[in-house]
C-alpha cells in the first residue's frame, strides 16, 4: 500500500460552504490513517440548500464525492 495524496477538497452547489482542510493541500494520509477537513456553513438564505463535497487524490480507483444537503432557516 502506497501514501494517499489528497491534491484538493472541492465543493461546489448551492450551501455556502466555506472551509479548508485543517492541513493545506497536498495532504498525505498513510495506509490506515486518517485526516480532518473542517466546514462551517453559512446560510444566506432560507430553503433547502445542496452541495458536493469532492476530494480530489491520486486513487486512480475512486472518485470522492459526498452529496450533503440542510434545510437553511436563515
Amino acid at each position: 500500500m502506497s501514501d494517499l495524496r489528497v491534491s484538493s477538497v472541492l465543493v461546489t452547489g448551492t450551501m455556502d460552504l466555506t472551509g479548508t482542510p485543517v492541513s493545506p493541500t497536498p495532504i498525505v494520509i498513510i495506509p490506515g490513517g486518517e485526516a480532518d477537513v473542517m466546514l462551517t456553513w453559512q446560510p444566506k438564505a432560507a430553503g433547502e440548500l445542496k452541495a458536493t463535497i469532492q476530494i480530489v487524490s491520486n486513487d486512480p480507483r475512486v472518485t470522492c464525492a459526498v452529496q450533503i444537503n440542510g434545510t437553511s432557516l436563515a
